[in-house]
């Protein structure tokens, strides 16, 4: 997939679906229809970084895309929208770049469901337990993203993922098991917890700002199929 841009139109292409790398014959349509339109007019094409967000779910029709791209000046942003979904998704660059900021949050709800089932019938002390929970939250707003895995995203809150720490940095967790005074039984089942890669559970949230960027002046050289600068 890749974005042709027209200055003087101020009219964007999205060549190609969003999954596919190859073009069909009815994208070869599109473009070389695109084309012929601003036969006259200067083409940039623009590439996406892979980073994008939405301010609802993807498949929703009407939700509003943002997809970073790059063209040799630079970054900028592919915006999609439609206000119906019987009109296709109408596409404009934007002069903008993102500013993501990644906050890392124990799962609670998944927490403390695991820490239930594994101290069934078991005496625990709750202060006890409400320490560590409370350690283990702490120690999250340590860790950098490169500390966790995503492993699936949030149909349903396209800026969230579930997420787990790395093997190398969930060890801490484990090894403080044993300094809260729990009872030789208590730390046994909590430690059982790890035996799943996925525990702790978290939320991992992404937040994206955007911000006005400096462009230099576009380059004339016309960027066409014919041209000895190949688009793909």
């Amino acid at each position: 997939m890749f974005f042709l841009h027209c200055d003087r139109c101020n009219s964007t292409l999205r060549a190609g679906a969003l999954d596919a790398n190859d073009l069909d014959a009815e994208t070869r349509t599109d473009l070389e229809a695109f084309h012929a339109n601003h036969a006259s007019c200067q083409l940039r094409m623009f590439a996406p970084t892979g980073r994008a967000t939405a301010n609802g779910p993807w498949h929703e029709p009407t939700t509003e895309r943002w997809i970073e791209v790059l063209d040799r000046q630079g970054l900028a942003v592919a915006v999609g929208t439609r206000t119906s979904i019987d009109e296709p998704i109408c596409w404009r660059i934007e002069n903008l770049a993102f500013h993501e900021e990644i906050e890392i949050a124990l799962d609670r709800e998944l927490f403390w469901d695991g820490i239930e089932r594994a101290l069934r019938a078991c005496q625990a002390s709750q202060r006890q337990i409400a320490s560590w929970a409370n350690r283990v939250e702490n120690y999250l707003r340590t860790v950098a993203s490169s500390d966790c895995v995503v492993l699936y995203d949030d149909t349903r809150r396209p800026e969230q993922s579930a997420g787990c720490l790395t093997l190398t940095a969930r060890t801490p967790l484990e090894a403080s098991l044993r300094t809260f005074g729990f009872d030789a039984e208590t730390v046994e089942r909590l430690l059982a917890l790890f035996n799943d890669d996925e525990f702790p559970p978290l939320r991992i949230t992404r937040r994206v700002t955007t911000a006005r960027c400096a462009r230099p002046a576009p380059h004339r050289a016309s960027e066409r199929l014919d041209s000895p600068d190949p688009l793909v």
